[in-house]
């Protein structure tokens, strides 16, 4: 249900931002990307990798779902 240029809430236990959406194909169905998108990075960890000490913003899990004033418009 969500399209493209509905403003999202990506969110995780670790915190939440709020991004456009852009669904255009190019990106499976259940995966997010965000690239160059520092308000991403309050969904990441703080930990370092376990082999070579990198850090590990390169995946994580989260849950999107339109934003409350987006659904309540749609309402």
């Amino acid at each position: 249900g969500i399209a493209t240029g509905d403003s999202v809430r990506v969110f995780n236990g670790r915190g939440a931002c709020l991004l456009q959406a852009q669904v255009d194909g190019t990106v499976r169905a259940g995966v997010v990307s965000a690239p160059g998108c520092h308000a991403a990075n309050v969904l990441t960890s703080d930990c370092l990798t376990d082999l070579g000490g990198g850090p590990v913003f390169y995946s994580c899990l989260a849950e999107v779902e339109l934003s409350r004033a987006k659904a309540r418009q749609r309402s």
